[in-house]
């Protein structure tokens, strides 16, 4: 009987463990993407930037390419 009843707890115990330790990480994620979506390039300062790499690093063929910013 003082197996199962050990057993039990140490289940609950995990479980609330795992559950506690979920809800710290989805606020942690959601925390960042916040931050994130706060600091990100304007859609015409991306699209500049990848075209000044690509034109730098492969400059014979940057005509080929096309970029487009998804939102």
């Amino acid at each position: 009987m003082t197996v199962y009843v050990a057993v039990a707890l140490t289940a609950v115990i995990l479980l609330f463990s795992a559950t506690h330790s979920s809800i710290v990480g989805v606020e942690y994620v959601s925390r960042l993407l916040q931050v994130q979506d706060r600091e990100r390039a304007p859609s015409s300062v991306q699209l500049s930037a990848a075209r000044a790499v690509l034109d730098r690093f492969i400059p014979s063929h940057s005509s080929s390419f096309q970029f487009n910013i998804i939102t």
